[in-house]
């Protein structure tokens, strides 16, 4: 079977941008400050429903169309589109409009869904958080007038008026989400050497040091999950702009919690490289699996479909046992920046 060498790696990479995102903001919760969030699609469905909610509805009040957005959502899409293309300005705004909304909405929800950690247990909380995922998705699938119900909507090409149109626009989306990816990764590494990043580890390691010296272990945990939702529901409205529709359906727990949640331990939570390298070996593996199933599958005797699940859930369960840490570990840090008259003696 001939394989093209340049879709292949299109793919991982469009895959590894997304999914770096979304591992990222998992990590600000996970790896900084110990909050299993298990309900990472809560923020990221936001941040998409968002984007197949408010930018379509804008454009049709600015452009004057009166169609129902939602039963004739294609025509009136497409009518948008079209106009979309004589004016990338209104693109670029609508789009930049768009990311700070889902990142507002995201960081509401991380904030909200923040106030059971002030009465749970670490396996409570992570059972709860997990529910909470779900609602979101079942209040979209269920309420059409806001991204459409079991239909979905379609969301303004707005890659399509900054990029243009041709064969190479989803090397160009590529490059887009692995910027976006990249800035995140930036800001990751900021907080983590910043006094709040010391905090959050701090809550991390000794929650009861951290009460004890004055400081509300809400409060701070609620900064974590707002930051994390914040960058959760950016990389939700960019993948809706990405696949150019919204359906609520897509988003489960198995695609946009669990497998977030195995990158980052495979790589080794807490830390930028361990986030990078965990997104990139999934989606490497996942496109060459999904490359080879029905060859594979020939061998087998089940159906090759599940062969991804079963080869990722054993990846997991062996981390867990061999090497639970990750395979980047984690560098300590001191929880409090030494002043400097201390590092003078401790250089002396």
């Amino acid at each position: 079977m001939a394989v093209d060498i340049s879709s292949l790696i299109l793919a991982i990479v469009l895959d590894f941008s997304v999914y770096l995102m979304v591992v990222i903001s998992l990590n600000v919760e996970i790896g900084l400050t110990g909050v299993p969030n298990f309900g990472r699609v809560l923020a990221y469905a936001g941040g998409a429903f968002i984007a197949g909610a408010i930018p379509g509805r804008i454009l049709q009040l600015i452009y004057g169309l009166h169609s129902d957005y939602i039963l004739n959502n294609p025509s009136v899409i497409a009518e948008i589109n079209d106009k979309l293309l004589q004016q990338p300005l209104m693109a670029l705004a609508i789009l930049i409009l768009t990311l700070i909304l889902a990142g507002i909405v995201g960081a509401a929800l991380g904030y909200i869904s923040s106030y059971p950690a002030l009465r749970l247990r670490e396996d409570y909380l992570g059972i709860l958080l997990l529910v909470a995922g779900t609602s979101l998705v079942v209040i979209g699938i269920t309420y059409p007038p806001i991204v459409g119900g079991t239909v979905g909507v379609q969301v303004p090409a707005v890659f399509n008026a900054l990029l243009g149109q041709g064969s190479s626009l989803y090397y160009k989306i590529s490059i887009v989400l692995l910027a976006f990816s990249l800035v995140m990764l930036l800001l990751f590494n900021l907080t983590s050497n910043s006094p709040m990043g010391r905090v959050f580890r701090a809550v991390r390691e000794n929650e009861d040091l951290v009460e004890v010296l004055g400081r509300d272990i809400g409060v701070i945990r609620g900064k974590a999950m707002a930051l994390g939702g914040f960058l959760a529901g950016i990389a939700g409205s960019l993948y809706a702009f990405y696949i150019g529709s919204v359906f609520a359906g897509a988003f489960d727990n198995l695609t946009w919690s669990f497998n977030p949640y195995l990158m980052l331990v495979l790589g080794g939570a807490g830390t930028s490289i361990g986030a990078m390298l965990g997104a990139l070996i999934y989606s490497t593996l996942y496109h060459v699996i999904d490359l080879y199933k029905q060859t594979i599958g020939y061998y087998l005797h089940f159906d090759a479909v599940w062969l991804q699940y079963m080869l990722f859930g054993l990846i997991l369960t062996i981390i867990l046992i061999i090497r639970p840490q990750g395979i980047v570990v984690e560098k300590a840090k001191p929880l409090v920046k030494p002043k400097a008259k201390d590092e003078e003696k401790l250089t002396s």
